[in-house]
């Protein structure tokens, strides 16, 4: 919770945390605990904003969501972070016209909005600064990214004469 990386916020937010006024504190705000209260909110027809972890959309409560919601054009989607390809969040970005949630296909009439400046995720030059601080390494196995990231940090780390690897889905490597 943004409460325990004040440190991550810039100063103006890091103040309003410490006076109790975060960013996630305001009148109307109710966090949801279990699914069941979540699931409850598909069939709450006011007006209101979700905001959910999602998981590049492909699990969770997000997908009870997106299910109940994603065919009305009154409905806003806002993505704030990376959608990895072949997933639904992609799918959701690139506003297929149908979309499959559970099996069944739904047709996508939501507004969506894309906010890249809130992702966690490193880019190249963080992941090697990272790799830097952590030499010397035996092996490098990148295996979390689209392929033209994973193929471009390979050549990157390479070049720097780096024992770098990209393995093959179900590949497996002994460790030693």
């Amino acid at each position: 919770m943004f409460k325990y990386h004040v440190d991550d916020l810039d100063e103006e937010t890091r103040r309003a945390v410490k006076e109790g006024r975060g960013p996630f504190e305001f009148l109307n705000l109710k966090y949801i605990r279990n699914q069941e209260e979540s699931k409850r909110l598909n069939n709450d027809k006011r007006p209101m904003i979700i905001i959910s972890s999602s998981g590049m959309c492909e699990a969770g409560r997000i997908l009870h969501h997106l299910k109940n919601n994603i065919e009305d054009s009154r409905n806003t989607i806002l993505v704030v972070g990376y959608m990895a390809k072949d997933t639904l969040g992609r799918r959701i970005v690139e506003k297929e016209k149908i979309v499959r949630i559970f099996g069944m296909e739904y047709e996508f009439n939501a507004e969506v909005v894309v906010v890249n400046s809130l992702s966690g995720h490193a880019d190249k030059n963080d992941l090697c600064d990272f790799v830097q601080q952590c030499l010397p390494l035996k092996r490098i196995f990148l295996v979390h990214a689209d392929l033209e990231q994973s193929q471009a940090l390979y050549e990157t780390l390479s070049q720097k004469g780096l024992n770098v690897y990209m393995p093959t889905k179900d590949e497996e490597a002994v460790l030693s």
